[in-house]
Order: structure tokens, then sequence, then C-alpha cells
């Protein structure tokens, strides 16, 4: 009964999910909450029902919770896909434009790929990737970070930007998220 009149809290404009949660507190008192989305950024930076219910009973002293239950709308579905987005000869935005491609995006329909290119002339690549839930949401930036440590990028000594000397990034124009 109470998760229909959370899911009415949420505010989902990228994806259009409204996911609502209900808690029973140690007091008794109940909580609602929903998802939140901010129009513009990546939904990683959105709040989780979870998260929202949680504050919500702490900004009213809640000591506990003894019982959570959260709606179900979502069901994560991932696939290769190609996104439309066109090749760019280069070589550097190739691998951006080719992780892109890949990106799983379903929910904002912003799918982006970032490459990077070290001293050694090696490219890294990572894709914009969404889950389910919103978070861990891993920004192409991020997953090219990760794709260039795991082939032993950075393990001079110096930082984790040390020998990164170009970068890419492939994006399509008027996405709802950049």
């Amino acid at each position: 009964m109470l998760l229909p009149v959370a899911r009415k809290l949420a505010r989902p404009p990228i994806s259009g999910f409204h996911v609502g949660a209900a808690a029973l507190g140690v007091s008794g008192r109940i909580y609602l909450s929903a998802n939140v989305e901010f129009p513009g950024v990546p939904l990683h930076h959105s709040i989780h029902a979870e998260q929202f219910l949680i504050t919500n009973a702490s900004l009213h002293a809640e000591q506990g919770i003894r019982f959570i239950a959260v709606s179900d709308e979502v069901e994560e579905n991932r696939e290769i896909c190609n996104n439309g987005l066109g090749l760019v000869d280069e070589r550097l935005r190739e691998a951006a434009f080719r992780a892109a491609r890949a990106s799983h995006a379903p929910y904002s329909g912003s799918p982006s790929g970032f490459s990077l290119a070290d001293i050694g002339g090696r490219v890294y690549a990572g894709s914009y990737t969404e889950s389910a839930a919103y978070n861990p949401i891993l920004g192409p930036v991020q997953a090219a970070i990760v794709a260039y440590l795991v082939a032993g990028g950075g393990d001079d000594g110096g930082g984790v930007g040390e020998g990164i000397v170009a970068a890419a990034l492939a994006e399509m124009e008027g996405a709802l998220v950049s």
C-alpha cells in the first residue's frame, strides 16, 4: 500500500523510472522515499530511494530501521548496442567512439566513451555504464582510467595521470547527461 504512494515522490527526469521505498523505524514511525535524478548530469549523481530513505529517517532522529520495502519497477537488461555513433579516423577518437558505441545507457539514452593515450602511444578506452539502480554507475573517464591501470599504465610511481598525454571524449549531441 505504501510503495505506490512513495513512488509518487520520485523525480526521474532522465530515466523515467519511479522507484519508491518505505521503512518502519524502531520508533514506530513510517518513512517514505523515492529516487531523485538531476537533469544534465550522469545518473550516478542520483539519489537512490534507499539513500533517500535512510537520510529521511536520520533527519527525523530515528534510532533504527526495523523493515524496508523497495518497489521493483526497474529490471536491468544489459546488451551490446551500437547507439548510432559514427567513427572518426584518428586512433584516439576512434577508440572513444568505439567505447561510446559499446556503452550501456538504457535509462538516460546518453552513451559516451572516453579514451586516453600514454607517452608510449598506447590507447585505453572506457564506456559509460548505467545499472538498474543507477549506482554504481561508472563514467567513461573512470572506465578508461581502470583500463589504463589494468594494462599496467601509471606503475612508474607517479600519480594516476602520469604518462597520459592525450584524451578524447565521444558523446551524443544534445544528450540528457554529459
